[in-house]
């Protein structure tokens, strides 16, 4: 049987997208943080609600195992990986911390925090290798999930 996930995206920020993974029974899994909704604009929108099958596959750029979702409409290389603030800025090209996947979180990053000087500013999730970790420990038998995206604001 496939394990099912949803992700329950409770606030619709202006630079981030913030939501609470469940498992099975409801149980949370972790904390999620994607880019705002901008109309599914490649890059720098979060992906539409609806329900993907996600594979386990290795990936290039981060060396590491991850989940990508399939069948994301206009949209391809989205991945459930570690990040923290979806805007912050990564490079001098302007390329952001996620450019359409879904980080993991232990807690919410506010942009009130001033203690983390690189993250002071934005709004997404800490702890995200952690609950990155976690996540792929639960699904550490399956190579294919599904993952259910539902808009609850």
């Amino acid at each position: 049987m496939i394990p099912e996930f949803d992700i329950r995206r409770i606030a619709p920020l202006h630079d981030a997208m913030l939501g609470v993974m469940t498992g099975k029974d409801h149980v949370p899994v972790c904390l999620t943080a994607e880019l705002p909704w901008r109309d599914n604009t490649p890059f720098i929108s979060c992906i539409p609600a609806g329900l993907y099958e996600a594979i386990k596959i290795m990936s290039p750029s981060r060396g590491i195992e991850v989940f990508q979702l399939v069948g994301v409409p206009d949209r391809s290389s989205i991945q459930i990986h570690i990040a923290n603030a979806p805007m912050r800025p990564i490079n001098d090209k302007g390329d952001t911390e996620l450019l359409g996947c879904i980080a993991p979180g232990s807690s919410y990053l506010r942009k009130t925090i001033e203690a983390i000087d690189k993250l002071a500013g934005y709004n997404g999730v800490l702890g995200s290798k952690r609950a990155f970790t976690r996540f792929m420990h639960i699904c550490k038998d399956n190579d294919t999930i599904l993952l259910r995206v539902v808009n609850c604001y």
